[in-house]
């Protein structure tokens, strides 16, 4: 799930595993409907490719742009630009966007695989103002 940008809650991962077990006669249904923390303590200590994260916000535009034909393509005309121009490497800039939202708002930790250099959740571009920032060196 997580990799599709929904990752789950610990929470979530409590109460899906609970239903789960309910569900396959493993437990009986009490008068809660999750399971504690000590479980998840110790599927997490049994799973060290699993770590609680916090997500940074990503856009489902982002999300959706972000993949191997979009990468690919964007080499091909990187390559036939060098190509035509014939770019000094003194005269190649990296030019970096981001935006910054006037309102911040943390979610959750989700539980996502070690190793993972960026780990996102999607919002909603309804909040706040976004201010666009572009740097270039």
């Amino acid at each position: 799930m997580e990799e599709m940008f929904f990752g789950l809650t610990m929470e979530d991962v409590r109460k899906l595993a609970y239903q789960i077990a309910v569900k396959n006669n493993l437990i009986e249904a009490g008068n809660r409907d999750f399971l504690g923390h000590d479980w998840l303590k110790g599927v997490l200590r049994r799973h060290p490719q699993v770590t609680p994260r916090t997500p940074e916000a990503t856009s489902a535009s982002r999300a959706r742009g972000f993949n191997p034909e979009v990468v690919n393509k964007f080499y091909d005309v990187y390559e036939d630009l060098l190509d035509k121009y014939h770019f000094q490497p003194q005269n190649i800039y990296n030019v970096d966007e981001t935006g910054m939202t006037t309102v911040q708002g943390t979610g959750s930790e989700i539980l996502a695989m070690i190793g993972r250099r960026r780990v996102g959740c999607l919002t909603s571009a309804e909040r706040g103002q976004l201010v666009t920032v572009v740097v270039c060196m």
